[in-house]
């Protein structure tokens, strides 16, 4: 009996010794965050009037080598509209998909027991992506005049810069941030257009007629973006 209780102390001595000395020697710490603001606006501030965040990256995440204070973090964010106008004549039909990336190399600097800071290199994607269709039929008495159009946009951006990041410790998992963003980008844009119309005479059909255009554009720009920190992130350590 006093041999099993003497085990007892012995095993929980050594699994307290592991639990202290594992949270001693924690070699990393992992960061997840979500974009909060709308969030924020319920809570503290209820005019409806504000403008939107000009931030697109809704999620976040890092991981830290606690030995050096160094390491790497990802951001995401996507948009999607699908806009269908049914009561005009042609019928117009767009699809817009707008998603933003980025990467890059972070050091962290604790400031205080409740604040810590980090800058990072970060290398940026963006992409977006507009498609618009529409038909229009117009029947006149004679003939039948029917005009179908298809463009497709694509804008392409990448580049880097510099983020500063600032938290503030709510508890010891739960943290509230924000961020200032310095990116340098260059983007290309190209537009296609096919238009295609066919007139239809009802009497005549020895005089249809059927005539497609393609149009194609591409041009390049560059510009320098300053986010200011109005970004605001809830974020879990773990």
């Amino acid at each position: 009996m006093r041999c099993s209780f003497l085990m007892s102390l012995l095993c929980i001595s050594l699994c307290t010794a592991w639990a202290q000395d594992a949270e001693k020697t924690k070699r990393f710490d992992h960061y997840l965050g979500l974009q909060a603001n709308e969030l924020m606006r319920q809570l503290i501030n209820l005019n409806s009037n504000n403008q939107p965040v000009n931030n697109p990256y809704l999620f976040e995440y890092s991981v830290f080598l606690n030995k050096y204070n160094t390491g790497i973090h990802a951001g995401f964010g996507i948009q999607y509209q699908d806009i269908k106008d049914k009561l005009s004549p042609n019928v117009p039909q767009s699809k817009i998909s707008n998603t933003f990336m980025r990467c890059g190399v972070s050091r962290r600097f604790v400031i205080g027991k409740k604040w810590e800071a980090a800058a990072s290199a970060d290398f940026v994607i963006h992409k977006l992506t507009d498609k618009t269709f529409s038909f229009q039929v117009i029947n006149f008495i004679q003939q039948i005049d029917s005009t179908s159009s298809y463009s497709n946009s694509v804008t392409s951006a990448w580049g880097g810069g510099a983020q500063l990041c600032l938290n503030y410790y709510l508890s010891s998992c739960i943290l509230i941030g924000t961020e200032a963003l310095f990116y340098f980008l260059t983007a290309s844009v190209k537009n296609n257009v096919f238009l295609t119309r066919t007139i239809t005479f009802i009497n005549f059909p020895d005089n249809n007629s059927y005539t497609e255009s393609t149009s194609n554009r591409e041009t390049e720009e560059a510009n320098f973006e300053i986010t200011v920190p109005v970004a605001i992130y809830l974020k879990v350590k773990f």
